[in-house]
Order: C-alpha cells, then structure tokens, then sequence
C-alpha cells in the first residue's frame, strides 16, 4: 500500500477515501481538502457540481493516511463519461500515466483571470442622520470611500407614526408607536 503525501496531488485530482471517491479542492501540508456535501456523503464520486450549494463549496480535511487512492480529474470524468467508477487498480493506471506534477505544471501554465469587482456596484453605504431625526441620507460609496459617481445620495423618511428614539429610554433605536 502507497504512502501518499502533498507531492502526489493537485487541486481537481480525486480522492479515494472512506470507500468513495472525492474531489480535491486544495493541497496542503498534511491533509487534503476534499469536497463534501453531508446530505449526498454515500455517494460514490462527489465532484466539486455535488458539493457547491448556493454558490458556497463545502470542504473537509482528509488526512493523507486515510486516502486509498488517487486519479486525475480528466481520468475520472472519462470514467464517469463511460458510467464507470473506477477501482484502486485502473486509478493507480491512470495515477501513473498522468502524475500529479505535470497537472500542477499545467495548471500553473494557464493563465489566472483576475478578480476585479464591477465599478458600476457601490461598495458601501453610508447613513447620516441626527439623533431625534425623522430622516436619513443615504449616501452610496465605491472601494475608496468616495461617493459613488453612477449613484446619487437618497434621502429616506421615518414610517408613518414612528417617533425618534428617546435619549432617557434604554438607548432602542426601534421605531416607536404612538403612546408607548
């Protein structure tokens, strides 16, 4: 049995661990961060589809001494492709044929899109008003704190019937109703 370590994977290699196969979404010093989703954990082969919900990838760490296996991801969606799952056997194949070190090096070879966020969405807003006021200003920022140049300042009212927190009371800020 292979003692496997860092040096043998790369993110998007998949995992043999606990008898199921798991997508590996980052490598590190002495464990792997494998994908995982707690309500399909039974399945055979949980791919990085499987484990994003609502736009967040669950992870959990997988010690390198619990690990079976290792097949690269193009060798897995080829067996998927076929409605097969592989076994130890036809994984260590496809292990040596495609070694994790020329899957980092092509991974290091793609070029990074970089992350920019979009100029024309405000970073933050910023209220102002007094303290027994029944109005605000709403003044939206971009990533500098400056004011936003595509979105000018708005001014919003109290509902109807709320009265402006009393500086004696409790320090609430709630809206509150008439005679209370």
């Amino acid at each position: 049995m292979k003692l496997w370590e860092a040096s043998d994977f790369a993110p998007g290699d998949f995992a043999m661990c606990r008898g199921s196969w798991y997508q590996v979404k980052r490598v590190n010093p002495k464990t792997l961060s494998i994908e995982w989703n707690l309500r399909l954990a039974p399945k055979q082969v949980m791919a990085l589809e499987d484990a994003t919900d609502s736009g967040t990838t669950f992870t959990h760490p997988a010690d390198y001494t619990r690990v079976r296996a290792r097949c690269p991801e193009a060798a897995m969606l080829a067996f998927l492709a076929e409605g097969k799952v592989p076994g130890t056997k036809s994984a260590w194949k496809a292990h040596e044929a495609q070694p994790a070190s020329e899957v980092r090096a092509a991974q290091a070879a793609k070029p990074k899109p970089k992350k920019r966020s979009d100029p024309k969405i405000p970073k933050k807003v910023k209220v102002e008003c007094r303290w027994d006021a029944t109005e605000a200003t709403l003044t939206f920022l971009d990533g500098k704190n400056q004011p936003h140049k595509l979105r000018e300042p708005v001014t919003i009212q109290a509902p109807e019937g709320a009265s402006p927190p009393s500086r004696s009371g409790p320090g609430c800020c709630w809206p509150r109703s008439p005679g209370t």
